[in-house]
């Protein structure tokens, strides 16, 4: 079989490489020149190539107004009458659209039409958004400029919605952390008015005496003995100290039944008397607020 477009006959192939011939009897092919005929030995349609066999590689002449081109360089000053034949690669140009005369003789190209060309032929022209490939003898898809232009666009698009999603992402982050800010800002100052406001209520109770009532009524939170403080705080020991106060020492201590507390002593040397340390534990137990530690008890 001779590959489109090389050809055996007038009607088969295009008329620009009318330079081959058939023997259906020998089944040999042949090449024709302005020089002689060749015996073709082989065709390469991927690589547009095929060999025939010369005597004289000096003689031989092909006809320009043909797409043929030889690529075997010459060597003139080789002994070739010495040779019997020489393999001679010729190469062919990329083929144009098939010469048609009916739509049906374009059934072997898809996506082509039977139509005139600007050589005044009549060929299996491309369709719309298809271009003739002569290398690989088939109508290839290429993008038109309206499709690039929708591609462009809808890059355009994607990365619009990308960047305007990035900037709400981060106005609305900064917008909480700028909120959540403020907020830490308002419970600080809300915080440090509580504590005045605890520390000028705790003033006015212990000006208007009336712990001194509550103390006569007695004082409505557990009593502990000396010697359960002591186990629960290891007698006091330095290992449970957690901090010293103007009034005394602070140490961690933990009960028999495993609840663990905070024990303040009250210093020998503080100049708070036996009503005056009544008077703040009658205090810590009324005043029930967040920013205050829950009284257990008392020891005396």
């Amino acid at each position: 079989m001779i590959p489109y477009p090389l050809s055996t006959s007038s009607n088969c192939g295009d008329p620009m490489y009318f330079s081959f011939n058939c023997n259906t009897t020998s089944g040999q092919v042949s090449f024709k020149a302005l020089s002689g005929t060749y015996r073709v030995t082989s065709i390469d349609q991927n690589t547009s190539k095929f060999f025939i066999q010369v005597k004289d590689v000096d003689s031989l002449r092909l006809n320009q107004s043909f797409a043929f081109n030889l690529t075997t360089p010459r060597n003139s000053s080789s002994n070739v009458s010495s040779r019997v034949t020489d393999d001679v690669k010729i190469v062919w140009e990329p083929s144009l659209e098939a010469i048609c005369n009916l739509s049906a003789d374009c059934e072997d190209w898809p996506h082509s039409t039977c139509k005139s060309a600007s050589d005044g032929k009549r060929r299996c022209l491309c369709t719309i958004s298809f271009r003739w490939d002569g290398t690989k003898l088939s109508c290839t898809q290429v993008s038109s400029p309206s499709e690039k232009g929708m591609i462009l666009l809808l890059i355009a698009g994607i990365t619009s919605v990308i960047v305007l999603c990035a900037m709400t992402f981060i106005y609305i982050w900064r917008r909480k952390m700028t909120k959540r800010q403020e907020n830490r800002q308002i419970d600080q100052r809300n915080r440090v008015q509580r504590m005045l406001y605890s520390e000028s209520y705790v003033q006015d109770l212990i000006d208007s005496g009336e712990f001194q009532e509550e103390d006569e009524k007695g004082i409505d939170v557990p009593f502990y003995d000396l010697e359960s403080i002591r186990i629960a705080t290891n007698n006091f020991s330095d290992e449970n100290k957690l901090g010293q106060g103007g009034y005394g020492l602070v140490y961690k201590g933990k009960l028999p039944s495993g609840q663990e507390i905070a024990v303040k002593r009250l210093s020998s040397v503080s100049g708070q008397g036996l009503l005056e340390f009544k008077n703040e534990v009658v205090l810590i137990a009324k005043l029930q607020h967040r920013n205050l530690a829950r009284l257990y008890g008392y020891c005396i």
